[in-house]
């Protein structure tokens, strides 16, 4: 009987222990609809728009290689990327994403996808985004951007502008 009785410990454990490993499928497209009414809310430069899929405490950070041959991490304050993304300015903004991954264990999911980011209709760089989102009773919000950028290797020809 001892036995039995750790067997179906354990099984009831395994089942009803972890309740976040009990979601039927990730929620895929409500993390891509709150990816693409990011970059949507790039392109109109609607700051309202942007900061209705972030989460307040957000962070934005960016790995590049300096001239010296150094990769540098840059952090971007929240306030100063919705107010470049999101305010008045002449050129529009279209980030161009393809190859999207989402990841997802209950709350928290991470999308990784490469992007082209045009202004206009002229290409400025290239790069891959890594985003972490978390589920929130009104939905899913960005807690953080990573990207990179450069303009070497980057396949122009895979978006029609």
């Amino acid at each position: 009987m001892g036995t039995r009785l750790v067997l179906f410990l354990g099984l009831w454990l395994s089942h009803f222990g972890h309740p976040l490993h009990a979601q039927s499928a990730p929620d895929q497209e409500a993390i891509e609809k709150t990816i693409l009414t990011l970059f949507d809310g790039m392109r109109q430069a609607d700051s309202t728009l942007i900061l209705s899929v972030m989460h307040p405490e957000m962070s934005l950070q960016t790995v590049v290689v300096n001239p010296q041959g150094e990769v540098v991490l840059r952090s971007t304050p929240l306030e100063a990327f919705i107010q470049a993304a999101g305010g008045t300015r002449e050129d529009v903004w279209d980030e161009q994403i393809s190859g999207l991954v989402v990841l997802q264990d209950g709350p928290l999911s991470t999308v990784w996808m490469d992007y082209e980011f045009y202004r206009n209709d002229e290409f400025s760089h290239c790069g891959v985004n890594t985003m972490n989102l978390v589920l929130q009773e009104e939905g899913w919000k960005i807690i953080s951007i990573v990207d990179t950028r450069r303009r070497d290797g980057c396949d122009t020809a895979s978006v029609e502008k």
